[in-house]
């Protein structure tokens, strides 16, 4: 018995640590884009994305994916529309949310490393995942109506994508 309550103290105190890690993000440190000594790159890094949420808020496209441990993770790109502005604002990606006004979301840096992990793992994603020739026939889509949920996966990938078109390294 007191074996079966140490390995179950084990397994408690090693989810806790986990969970610190990943909660040990300062914000501070994404907005401005300097990485934390402690942030696990691989939580960014995209093995699945098993939805795809749009928001009538402008444009916001919010992921939920699977990242390389096996666990959720959560991103954004932030479209909302900014009334009274004429130039467009530089747009964010936020992670551990579907958009950026849930609880949790974390705005990355412009520019950050943790950005461009997201966007490189979005963009190797969807060239493993799909065709070259899927890939040139929806950058030419100009609606989603009649979409399969894998086509509108990639759509709005690409979408995200292209808005980053100058971030992403061929």
């Amino acid at each position: 018995m007191k074996k079966i309550l140490l390995i179950f103290l084990l397994l408690i105190v090693s989810a806790c640590s986990r969970v610190s890690v990943s909660n040990n993000i300062n914000k501070t440190n994404l907005e401005t884009g300097n990485s934390s000594d402690n942030f696990q790159e691989s939580g960014l890094v995209i093995k699945n994305i098993r939805e795809v949420h749009y928001f009538s808020d402008g444009g916001t496209t919010g992921f939920v994916a699977e990242n390389m441990n096996g666990e959720e993770l959560k991103f954004c790109y932030d479209g909302r529309m900014i009334p009274d502005y004429e130039v467009t604002l530089p747009r964010h990606i936020y992670i551990n949310a579907i958009h950026p006004e849930r609880d949790g979301a974390q705005k990355l840096g412009l520019g950050s490393h943790e950005e461009e992990i997201i966007l490189k793992s979005l963009k190797d994603w969807v060239s493993i995942n799909y065709s070259p020739e899927e890939i040139t026939k929806f950058t030419k889509v100009n609606t989603v109506v009649g979409l399969s949920d894998k086509e509108l996966k990639l759509y709005r990938s690409l979408s995200i994508l292209n808005k980053y078109s100058e971030v992403i390294i061929e």
